[in-house]
């Protein structure tokens, strides 16, 4: 099976592949993708697809942080009924 070419399009606009790390990059990535739509260069599809993978990285990174917050507060609960 042939590999598939790179969307050089996207590519050009954001250049190399990045990890993302943050809700930061995220959003920063986010604001540069949509900047680049406005002014043509990316296609609607692409920006679509690009837009929904990042808004899902966001609500995964919101879940998992409100996850480690209420595992925090249930330790200190369980701290402050034993004192």
């Amino acid at each position: 099976m042939a590999k598939k070419k790179a969307n050089t399009a996207i590519q050009t606009i954001i250049g190399k592949p990045r990890k993302i790390t943050g809700i930061k990059p995220a959003r920063r990535l986010l604001a540069h993708i949509i900047y680049e739509f406005q002014r043509g260069a990316v296609r609607s599809e692409d920006a679509r697809t690009l837009a929904y993978l990042l808004i899902k990285y966001g609500e995964l990174y919101k879940m998992e942080t409100l996850a480690e917050i209420e595992e925090r507060l249930t330790k200190l609960e369980e701290a402050n009924a034993t004192a």
